[in-house]
């Protein structure tokens, strides 16, 4: 009747075996909680103004968005715009990049030393699991106010386990970001972004000065693993297991402190759970560019519509759970009837 408050979406009914929108509220049953307004945008509309909620959930997608929050404040850590997210290694931090695939092949090749490969003064993390503002999904100043974005390369994984992450704070089974000062959380994000900057494919897209040596290093030494782009090679396996390790570092500190269904061990050590996905991982990265780069022709001759996703990858993409291999499609799947 154009009064109330209504979700976008529909249901699924058992018993009329339909989907159907719910109903919206009548005035009458939010007046208590409530007064009514005016919504300048359509004066059809009737908009509610809740006093004392409890909680207030926003949904925006999958881009993270907090426009719609009045305090500004609140607004700056994850705004569409990334340009906020800049930092800096403290200047007095003896760090150096730790020894990884790539950095060695970087230093005797390009006969440089430990100097040129300092980081830029100013860094961006909007590569990185760790955002201003937020600790752990909370925000700093206002512990009460959380935030589910997926970061990595496992989104929908981590936005299960960040809810549960959340759920944790809101029940009081994880008191964190209340437990640390707002200076302890910062140096905690801090540390966290220097262990992500030890990861060449995390350092890449946060650090200017190291992603032109990168490239420079791919323009004299394009015979390189790297320069050369195998995906499929052992060289490119190990830099891009470096990446995806750091990555489940993360959800299985999560995991583990939102109690969440399954683990992966710790931040300081994954366990077989959390090693296999790392390494699923990266069969399935190399097979996506083998498949994209078309170095199979008989399997494109064959299929010549076939995308990396409907690649046969059942020898090692099986549920961690069960054991149950992945069934390739033999045709589109807008094709298969059922």
């Amino acid at each position: 009747d154009g009064e109330g408050v209504v979700a976008a979406s529909q249901s699924w009914n058992a018993d009329t075996l339909a989907y159907e929108t719910p109903k919206a509220l009548v005035k009458t049953e939010l007046e208590a909680d409530g007064e009514i307004t005016e919504n300048s945008a359509d004066k059809s509309l009737k908009q509610f103004v809740i006093k004392n909620a409890s909680a207030v959930i926003c949904c925006t997608g999958y881009k993270p968005a907090t426009h719609m929050i009045k305090d500004e404040k609140f607004r700056t850590p994850i705004e569409a715009n990334w340009s906020n997210q800049q930092w800096s290694i403290p200047k007095n931090s003896s760090w150096r990049m730790k020894p990884n695939t790539l950095t060695d092949g970087l230093k005797s090749l390009m006969n440089i030393d430990d100097s040129t490969l300092q980081p830029s003064h100013v860094l961006n993390s909007s590569s990185g699991h760790v955002l201003n503002g937020i600790f752990r999904r909370s925000h700093i100043d206002n512990p009460n106010m959380m935030y589910l974005y997926g970061w990595t390369n496992f989104p929908l994984l981590e936005l299960d386990i960040s809810a549960w992450l959340c759920l944790s704070y809101v029940l009081g089974e994880n008191t964190k970001p209340i437990d640390f000062t707002k200076i302890e959380k910062e140096q905690l994000n801090i540390k966290e972004r220097m262990d992500e900057m030890n990861v060449p494919g995390i350092r890449y897209y946060q650090d200017l000065n190291y992603k032109r040596l990168c490239l420079q290093f791919c323009e004299k030494h394009p015979g390189h693993w790297y320069g050369e782009g195998k995906y499929d090679s052992e060289e490119y396996c190990k830099y891009y297991r470096e990446t995806y390790t750091q990555e489940v570092k993360g959800l299985a500190r999560d995991m583990k402190d939102g109690n969440y269904l399954c683990q992966f061990g710790s931040y300081e050590k994954l366990n077989e759970m959390g090693c296999e996905l790392v390494e699923m991982s990266i069969l399935e990265y190399a097979t996506r560019f083998k498949a994209l780069q078309q170095t199979d022709c008989n399997i494109k001759e064959h299929k010549p519509w076939l995308t990396f996703r409907d690649l046969d990858v059942s020898e090692f993409a099986k549920s961690m759970f069960t054991g149950s291999p992945s069934v390739p499609l033999e045709k589109k799947w807008e094709d298969i009837a059922s």
